[in-house]
């Protein structure tokens, strides 16, 4: 099962590694695909997968969201306290090092392998926690980390920043209108939803693609403590808060433990590489980003063998 399952997967990873590594495709175009797969394809999928049912009450999981976001808000706040006072890192450094180990990369590695492996159900703790990371997380993140590194920034300015980097996010826009479908129970027409369809099934072949490519050009050339500490945080330590969490919650459906736990697995977003870059800890970032993709993989599949 196990073996029917994640192979699949892998191929399409070491297909995009080797293709970026025997030169067929250059890495920026690699780059361009995963822009068409996170600001188009995916989507195009989400909304789709969102207009397609009629009961908003399907994607309202408080349960879900409230152990999640407090498991995720308490690892952050906690990762950013070892970063500064252990490793001694600027408070932008820490913060960017802890929104790495608090989120998850729900859209090319989550919205890619999941659904293959749970069904479509999935996506709306997907889209739930592509809400909250976007709105609660990386908002947070990025309001501390320019008011630390601006002293005369204002309250307005920061708020407007931050709130333009999360409305210019089409992963995020696509989930507000499939909300906004729900909510006012309409119906997009089949004409426009069929093309929409079309678009999402090359998604997650995509993404995967793009992972490996992605891995091909990225070097482990130092295995440092940081990286370390950040690859526990995320893959080993906030899925096992997320599980130690609904334990306290009686008679939880075991359905929604085993995808909140694999959502907490999967790897850093993307975006942690690209904030490293913006704020001069490219090095560190990457090597934990490296790490975590490895872990994670071995981690998901170990939770697919026992649990499916």
């Amino acid at each position: 099962m196990l073996l029917s399952v994640m192979l699949p997967i892998f191929i399409l990873i070491l297909m995009g590694y080797a293709s970026v590594g025997m030169g067929l495709i250059q890495l920026e175009q690699t780059k361009a695909l995963g822009t068409f797969v996170m600001k188009v394809s995916l989507p195009a999928f989400m909304l789709y997968t969102l207009s397609q049912d009629n009961q908003l009450d399907d994607l309202w999981i408080p349960s879900y969201l409230m152990v999640y976001g407090v498991a995720s808000l308490a690892l952050f706040f906690a990762a950013y306290y070892c970063f500064k006072r252990w490793f001694l890192q600027r408070p932008a450094s820490a913060l960017v090092l802890s929104l790495g180990a608090a989120t998850s990369n729900t859209g090319l590695v989550g919205a890619a392998i999941l659904p293959m492996l749970i069904g479509k159900d999935v996506m709306y703790y997907l889209a739930l926690t592509i809400l909250f990371e976007s709105f609660i997380l990386t908002s947070l993140m990025l309001f501390l980390a320019e008011s630390s590194t601006s002293t005369t920034a204002q309250f307005s300015v920061l708020s407007k920043k931050t709130l333009q980097h999360i409305f210019r996010n089409p992963l995020v826009l696509a989930i507000l209108i499939g909300l906004t479908c729900l909510l006012f129970e309409y119906q997009p027409p089949s004409l426009l939803m069929e093309p929409l369809a079309w678009l999402g099934k090359v998604s997650a072949p995509l993404a995967l693609f793009v992972i490996g490519g992605t891995l091909s050009k990225l070097r482990l050339r130092h295995i440092e403590k940081q990286a370390i500490l950040l690859m526990v945080l995320k893959t080993l330590c906030l899925p096992a808060l997320v599980f130690a969490l609904f334990l306290m919650i009686p008679k939880v459906d075991d359905a929604m433990v085993h995808i909140a736990v694999m959502i907490a697995m999967l790897p850093m977003p993307t975006l942690f590489m690209t904030l490293g870059q913006i704020y001069g800890i490219e090095k560190r970032t990457n090597n934990a980003f490296i790490l975590s993709n490895i872990s994670s993989l071995c981690l998901l599949s170990m939770c697919i063998h026992f649990w499916y």
